[in-house]
């Protein structure tokens, strides 16, 4: 009877363990699936305006396509893993509310900017700006990195995870012109119509010459 007690006790401890076992191997196969699946579908773009003093003012534009499955916490800005590309350190830098930034000097010289948030991650079908202002030119940037000549001075990282961690694909900031202010463009429109009216004022004092 005991020995029969023994078994049973035996073959539901046995059960447990399988079934502790299959439920484990299957959560680690959801956890694999999904990261398997995890994507970061983004892009940057890079525009600038002169500053003065030959400096420029940078505004990065990070767009989180839609068909991302992971949200955005690092932008990693002119740099790859252990490298750092600009021949100057970026000034000034902002970020949305709830980033941090960073400017990184390379080991082997060059600059890069970091920006990152534990808190306010950019999801998909989002869009955030940073900025920052140096006195590397947009001809600079366009071309390859200031320390090997080989990189690609835009190439800039994106990380699911706040710093290096997660999701993670690397793309190149798409240089665009920069969008003039509201007060630039009412000085345009009213510099257009002072001269046009100035045409039209000589054309009827011509005609009334006549």
């Amino acid at each position: 009877m005991a020995a029969t007690s023994e078994r049973g006790i035996m073959a539901h401890v046995f059960r447990s363990s399988v079934i502790s076992i299959c439920a484990v191997g299957l959560l680690l196969m959801c956890v694999t699936t999904r990261n398997a699946h995890a994507t970061i579908d983004a892009a940057v773009t890079i525009s600038s305006q002169d500053a003065g003093g030959g400096a420029f003012n940078y505004t990065l534009t990070l767009n989180n396509h839609a068909a991302s499955t992971s949200p955005i916490e690092t932008l990693w800005f002119s740099w790859i893993p252990g490298l750092d590309f600009m021949s100057v350190g970026p000034t000034a830098e902002t970020a949305p509310t709830g980033w941090d930034t960073f400017v990184e000097t390379g080991y082997y010289g060059g600059y890069s900017v970091r920006y990152t948030t534990t808190t306010a991650p950019l999801n998909p079908n989002g869009q955030l700006q940073f900025s920052f202002t140096s006195t590397v030119t947009s001809n600079e940037l366009a071309g390859n990195d200031s320390v090997f000549g080989y990189y690609p001075e835009l190439t800039t990282y994106l990380y699911s995870q706040s710093i290096e961690a997660g999701d993670v694909t690397s793309v190149l900031a798409q240089q665009v012109a920069a969008v003039p202010e509201p007060s630039t463009l009412a000085l345009v429109g009213l510099g257009t119509l002072v001269a046009a009216l100035g045409i039209a004022g000589r054309r009827l004092c011509f005609r009334s010459r006549k």
